[in-house]
């Protein structure tokens, strides 16, 4: 399936949980950002209620389809999803690796089309 251009949130999140093992093809930013925001406030309503063991299996339930979507918005910004290795640098990986994500899709690539209107064509 395609990504939209602009995923509005439910859509980013079925998107999200639909790919959760999928590292191969392109996820568009809002697809990337807007699974962001449900994850962190169940963290931080965890944490709020003193719930931190919950809150650790929670994280770890989220590491994959959170890794497998940034590894897909890697191959739509037009990098490497082995980029994402990067993350494991203190502090400046941390840094390159949002850089990357914060670009613009890529042109056509070896992992598809870009989402329809994501990319000015000249």
């Amino acid at each position: 399936m395609k990504s939209p251009r602009r995923a509005n949130l439910f859509v980013a999140v079925a998107l999200f949980f639909k790919n959760i093992v999928n590292f191969k093809g392109r996820s568009t930013r809002s697809e990337f950002w807007w699974p962001k925001l449900p994850i962190h406030l169940v963290i931080w309503l965890l944490l709020l209620r003193g719930y931190p063991a919950m809150t650790t299996v929670w994280v770890v339930l989220m590491l994959l389809p959170s890794v497998s979507c940034a590894v897909r918005r890697l191959h739509d910004a037009g990098y490497m999803g082995i980029d994402y290795l990067y993350i494991l640098i203190p502090v400046v990986g941390w840094i390159i690796v949002l850089v990357k994500v914060l670009k613009k899709s890529a042109p056509a690539n070896e992992w598809g089309e870009p989402a329809e209107g994501t990319v000015k064509e000249s």
